[in-house]
């Protein structure tokens, strides 16, 4: 055959142009003709083929190849690819007489696509039309299917009720005397609607009936959603070894991967979240990386952002990490570029780093801004930045009615917040109100911190009462099951509160040598606050403290503001290295060290990468040895 090359892609385009419409057609059918019968030796691609029917006039072979194009790119993750094959398929179908099945099926895919690229608006759109199609041919079991997906763009949208009515039409569609293998599936997520609205009988009833459902079908894992969702409810009524065992059988399904990704996206949150909340911290990690993994797999733009921001917790939470506001802060900028709902749960988590860091300030515009994408529970949160900063006022308005308003039947999420609500009471005098909720706290004889989390309201609670002795034993209970667990945070908590004692039950030895231990040993772990509730309660027991060595700052890297990671990723630039290979380096993400660096250069005032290295290179000669 006759070859052709051209010099300009300009000169290409005027001798396209410059042949007839009807000529044109013509040649690009005959290409497709001559490259459907390379395909059958598999030196084709699809949306070569496509492209020429398409052009040719040819639109149901257009239709045909532009969706199994669609398919291709779907198994390869290229979303954007996908998503304009499917619209090519959608554009050719206009041009054919069908009843709409293939149009529904065509836009359901492409609901699928605009989920993992991010575009949650337009997704919605796809289902509702797809569903519109349904409806008018009366396709029961697809309706049912559509249903599902748009309850749960609406659950991520925070719109409970919509998401309900949804379920509920699918399973009137259904029916319980189906044999549809969608039961399951949707009465695990009415389960999960009945659980995050506190009821937890009606939560229970429907999770179970969802996992008889679910066990029918050997060819799924779909029993996996209610086991996360049973696993959820046992760990919060308190029954956490239960809960537990659960999740340990759920993550080793879902790691199978049997399941369409937007479900087992969602369960992965949920089970990090519960085990959190559980303390399981080692389990938390796990579940998290399994989930970064699965998403990175998958491709799936900006989602991996929500699962590196719970990694962050656990590690501020257990290691003391300095690396995790970075990483978080990543996250947040991550799930903000790509306009996903995940972003109001990130924002929450980058309030709880700021705040255990003692950002106060920071903590609270990211909890507001969290609050105005809709986020659950975010006056907690700036309960706890207001309980930080001494403002105890604000604070238990906030957390008394939080407290009242969890229902009996989760007692773990009570005992959780007895702690904060008591150290707020106390702090504006209401010491009976205080003594009140600690009496009739609900027993939790099987959830780890619940003992920790009851010493350590009782031990504020007798410090009020001026019954030191008591407080004292309660709050070294509580230290040191916080410090078994591996709870840092709240183990600092609890030893602030036990200098108190210790200095108020005339121990001075003993209360000087955990003060000075607080101050020096621990040293950075303590907040602003305690840090200067330490020195006061020192100071008044007749005890001097002084600020720590400016040379111990000088040697951490900090004369000039830079963190430990930030001066290890310093050096690595002065090398020469790119964000990538210091990422492998140091093993972290390469989005932490672009924020690591953009930090750098605004600490030291520097443009460039070249000046930054310069100063560490000034920095390395003033250095003694």
């Amino acid at each position: 055959a006759d070859c052709y090359a051209f010099p300009h892609a300009l000169m290409q385009e005027a001798i396209y142009e410059s042949v007839i419409s009807r000529r044109r057609r013509v040649l690009h059918r005959r290409v497709a003709a001559v490259l459907e019968k390379r395909a059958s030796r598999g030196s084709t691609r699809l949306d070569e083929l496509a492209y020429h029917y398409r052009l040719g006039g040819d639109h149901e072979r257009a239709y045909d190849y532009a969706r199994l194009a669609g398919d291709e790119a779907v198994r390869l993750r290229a979303w954007d690819d996908a998503a304009q094959h499917y619209e090519n398929a959608l554009a050719s179908l206009e041009a054919l007489t069908d009843d709409g099945a293939r149009t529904a099926e065509v836009l359901e895919r492409l609901a699928g696509v605009a989920w993992r690229q991010s575009r949650a608006a337009a997704g919605k759109q796809y289902a509702e039309e797809s569903l519109r199609i349904r409806r008018a041919l009366g396709q029961q079991e697809e309706m049912a299917r559509l249903l599902r997906r748009i309850a749960a763009l609406r659950i991520e949208e925070g719109d409970t009720e919509g998401a309900s009515e949804a379920l509920d039409e699918a399973l009137r569609l259904l029916g319980n005397s189906s044999n549809s293998m969608q039961l399951g599936a949707i009465y695990d997520d009415l389960g999960r609607l009945s659980l995050v609205r506190g009821d937890m009988d009606r939560a229970q009833t429907l999770l179970i009936q969802g996992l008889s459902f679910a066990s029918r079908d050997t060819q799924t894992a779909e029993e996996v959603l209610a086991l996360v969702s049973l696993g959820e409810l046992s760990i919060v009524a308190g029954q956490v070894s239960a809960g537990v065992e659960r999740l340990d059988l759920a993550l080793a399904l879902l790691r199978e991967g049997r399941l369409p990704f937007e479900r087992l996206a969602r369960m992965y949150s949920e089970g990090v979240t519960t085990l959190i909340h559980a303390q399981e911290y080692q389990r938390a990690l796990n579940w998290a990386d399994a989930a970064i993994a699965l998403c990175r797999r998958q491709s799936v733009v900006g989602l991996d952002g929500l699962f590196r921001a719970m990694r962050a917790v656990v590690l501020t939470i257990t290691s003391g990490d300095e690396d995790t506001l970075a990483e978080v802060t990543a996250a947040v900028q991550d799930l903000r570029r790509t306009h996903r709902a995940e972003l109001r749960d990130a924002l929450r988590m980058l309030g709880f780093i700021h705040r255990a860091r003692g950002e106060l300030d920071a903590a609270r515009r990211a909890y507001e801004e969290a609050a105005q994408l809709g986020a659950r529970g975010r006056p907690v949160g700036v309960a706890l930045a207001a309980l930080a900063e001494g403002h105890a006022a604000e604070a238990v308005t906030i957390l008394e009615s939080a407290l009242r308003a969890v229902p009996p039947s989760q007692p773990l999420l009570a005992r959780q917040l007895l702690p904060y609500t008591v150290e707020a009471l106390v702090a504006v005098g209401r010491v009976d109100d205080a003594a009140a909720f600690v009496e009739n706290s609900a027993p939790l004889p099987d959830a780890r911190g619940g003992a920790a989390q009851l010493s350590q309201a009782l031990g504020l609670l007798r410090l009020a009462q001026g019954r030191t002795a008591e407080a004292r034993a309660a709050l070294v209970e509580a230290a040191e099951e916080w410090e078994r667990i591996g709870n840092r945070l709240e183990c600092r908590r609890a030893r602030v509160a036990l200098l108190e004692a210790l200095l108020s039950d005339g121990d001075i030895t003993e209360g000087l040598s955990l003060g000075r231990r607080l101050l020096e040993e621990l040293g950075r772990p303590l907040l602003p606050r305690e840090r200067e509730v330490v020195r006061r309660v020192l100071r008044r027991s007749g005890v001097r403290t002084r600020p720590a060595a400016p040379v111990a700052t000088e040697d951490r890297g900090e004369r000039h503001g830079l963190t430990v990671r930030e001066e290890a990723v310093l050096r690595e630039v002065a090398k020469g290295r790119t964000n990538r290979e210091i990422a492998q380096a140091l093993g972290i993400a390469e989005k932490t060290v672009s924020v690591h660096v953009s930090h750098i250069l605004a600490k030291l005032g520097c443009k460039t990468r070249t000046q930054a290295a310069g100063f560490i290179l000034q920095y390395n000669q003033a250095s003694p040895g």
